[in-house]
């Protein structure tokens, strides 16, 4: 759903037409420039046939993206009464790098970006800190 027809696909009755409660189970936007505009697929930003996989040319961090979207989505669907559910709090498999090539945090739906001891080892003891959009969601919540 792009972002112009989001309040207008939730506000089409065919959209409640068989009378029930409607939830949105996932939502959520990639950490990069268009990455609201590229919806679900959004995370396709990431090229699996290299070892380790990197990010494809051209993308780069942008939290603020990912920021503005979440909360205009919880906005419009607050305003609908329809309860929605953030995709998703933490992806260990998407780890934060200093190297744009490696940084797979910026494919990544994660309120919060994943820093490994050891970025090549998926086993490696990771924390988490917040991205821009945690805070986002933090400040729609207070």
């Amino acid at each position: 759903m792009s972002a112009s027809s989001s309040s207008v696909a939730l506000r089409c009755p065919s959209a409640h037409k068989w009378g029930k409660p409607i939830t949105i189970l996932e939502f959520g936007c990639c950490t990069y420039p268009s990455a609201s505009e590229r919806g679900a697929g959004s995370y396709d930003i990431v090229d699996y046939t290299q070892d380790p996989p990197v990010i494809k040319a051209g993308f780069v961090r942008d939290e603020r993206v990912q920021a503005e979207r979440i909360t205009r989505m919880l906005r419009i669907f607050a305003a609908e009464g329809i309860p929605a559910h953030i995709y998703t709090f933490i992806n260990p498999e998407a780890p934060h790098s200093p190297v744009r090539q490696r940084e797979l945090g910026i494919g990544a739906f994660s309120l919060v970006k994943v820093v490994r001891e050891q970025y090549a080892d998926s086993y490696s003891p990771y924390r988490w800190e917040p991205k821009e959009a945690f805070h986002a969601v933090a400040r729609y919540n207070a």
